[in-house]
């Protein structure tokens, strides 16, 4: 038994060995393409090494390239800059100065105009106080030798119309008072209204009551009377307003402002917060004159107040 055992392992102990070598043999040569690999591996490597290497200097220097570019942008930009403000510092400066002077210039000249207005204003108040301490001046003695008459004898009576007579009143009821000497209708209303038009109302009023107290039967008559009620308007001042307004109405019945007289009445009616007197100054006017231009405006504000 010992014996057949000892054959067994004789014959299959070269099996064993044989199996064995084969796969040591097998595994270096799978060490060995291992191996191969290794060095292929580590060739792309250091091949892709070297290509990142050289970009990454490639970069470094287009960096620095740039910043060196860069540099000299800015010191020539900054050179550029220096110069530019060396040029145009002067003319700017001149420029400055030259506003300054002109806005003083401009200053001075405003100042100059004030006050030639405040010296204008004076004058015109000098002359109206001259011009009514004339007005009030008391007439000669009867008999009395006229100013200006060469034989000494006395002037006629005035013949203007409207003017008043001795002993006989005026169309309007009063005898008006004779007029200053070289003072005519036409300057005195234009003068009047000319305040009027630059805000200097109450040298206006003065103006157009001195025009109605001499010239009382002029065709600016009603106008004049108007323009006082208007500046009152103006003012808010409605009392006066409606006082001048009536006044026109009641003493120019007919003439070329009524409608437009009228017309003012109702509206300082009701501003004054009278509506159905001021509805009923818009009626008559309505009827009254009808084709005149101020009819449409009155039918407008009662439609406004609601009413036909």
């Amino acid at each position: 038994m010992m014996k057949f055992f000892l054959v067994c392992l004789l014959l299959i102990t070269p099996t064993l060995g044989m199996a064995q070598r084969k796969e040591i043999a097998e595994l270096q040569r799978d060490v060995l393409l291992l191996q191969d690999s290794m060095r292929v591996l580590q060739r792309t490597l250091d091949e892709k090494m070297e290509t990142l290497i050289g970009l990454s200097q490639k970069n470094l220097d287009n960096a620095s390239s740039q910043n060196t570019a860069v540099t000299m942008m800015d010191a020539t930009l900054q050179e550029r800059v220096k110069e530019m403000q060396r040029t145009m510092g002067t003319p700017v400066a001149n420029l400055n100065t030259k506003v300054d002077q002109l806005s003083n210039e401009m200053q001075y000249l405003r100042e100059t105009m004030a006050d030639i207005n405040r010296r204008m204003t004076t004058m015109e108040r000098t002359l109206l106080d001259v011009s009514s301490a004339v007005n009030t001046l008391p007439p000669p003695p009867p008999g009395a030798a006229s100013v200006g008459s060469p034989n000494g004898t006395a002037t006629p009576a005035d013949t203007r119309p409207g003017a008043g007579t001795p002993g006989r009143p005026s169309p309007l009821g009063t005898t008006p008072a004779q007029p200053a000497p070289g003072v005519s209708a036409t300057a005195l209303y234009e003068n009047a209204r000319r305040d009027k038009a630059r805000g200097n109302f109450d040298i206006a009023i003065m103006q157009f009551e001195e025009f109605l107290t001499n010239f009382p039967g002029s065709e600016s008559a009603p106008t004049a009377l108007y323009q006082i009620g208007e500046i009152h308007y103006i003012r808010k001042d409605y009392e006066k307003a409606l006082a001048s307004f009536d006044g026109m109405l009641e003493r120019f019945p007919e003439n070329p402002s009524t409608a437009l007289g009228m017309y003012m009445k109702g509206m300082t009616l009701v501003k004054m917060g009278q509506r159905n007197k001021g509805a009923e100054e818009f009626r008559a006017l309505v009827n009254r004159y009808p084709n005149d231009e101020y009819a449409p405006k009155a039918k407008v504000q009662l439609q406004q107040m609601g009413l036909r």
